[in-house]
């Protein structure tokens, strides 16, 4: 497995994998999702360009499912990475007409402004001893997937705070989840 770049440096598409603030209830947060979808002035692309996605008067909406994540193990000399599980974040919905419900995953749409594409490390479970390999059971074959550093995140989430200043973004312009499980969401920025 290569760790080489697997996004575009100058392309947004279908498919990157992006971070974005959204909030639950009170709580602000930075989330990684995989983008569905990249609208441009109401029209679907396969591709948008990032500087004209992240100018701070751009038309493009970006959606995408939330995904799950876990964190691996702290340790001083060790910096701590974020591992996708191979889940996605799910919320419950009501079948209408009955006292039933059924989990959905969450999809949710953010104006292109507020989303930082990332480049995710190839990494492989069994070689990690800083993980439970048994939290990746939809990992197909349970072997290989990809990671974030924390520092990764950190970075993003000041460039994020900061794009949501200059765009004068209110709490009505950040979207609004509420998952299933909170604890879905380990990388909470309180």
């Amino acid at each position: 497995m290569s760790a080489g770049r697997i996004t575009n440096h100058n392309l947004f598409l279908v498919g990157d994998i992006f971070l974005t603030v959204l909030r639950s209830g009170r709580t602000l947060s930075i989330r990684v999702l995989c983008s569905t979808t990249a609208t441009l002035n109401g029209i679907s692309h396969a591709s948008i360009n990032i500087a004209v996605m992240k100018a701070p008067r751009s038309t493009a909406k970006i959606t995408g499912q939330l995904l799950t994540v876990v964190p691996t193990h702290t340790a001083p000399d060790v910096p701590q990475s974020f591992l996708w599980d191979g889940g996605y974040v799910t919320a419950r919905s009501i079948i209408q007409g009955t006292n039933e419900s059924t989990a959905c995953i969450v999809v949710v749409t953010v104006p292109g402004a507020l989303v930082e594409p990332v480049n995710p490390k190839p990494t492989f479970i069994w070689l990690r001893d800083d993980v439970n390999s048994n939290e990746f059971c939809q990992v197909n074959g349970g072997q290989s997937t990809w990671q974030i550093s924390r520092e990764a995140l950190q970075a993003a989430c000041d460039l994020l705070w900061a794009k949501a200043g200059e765009i004068k973004a209110t709490l009505k312009t950040i979207a609004a989840v509420t998952p299933s499980d909170a604890k879905s969401f380990p990388y909470l920025k309180r």
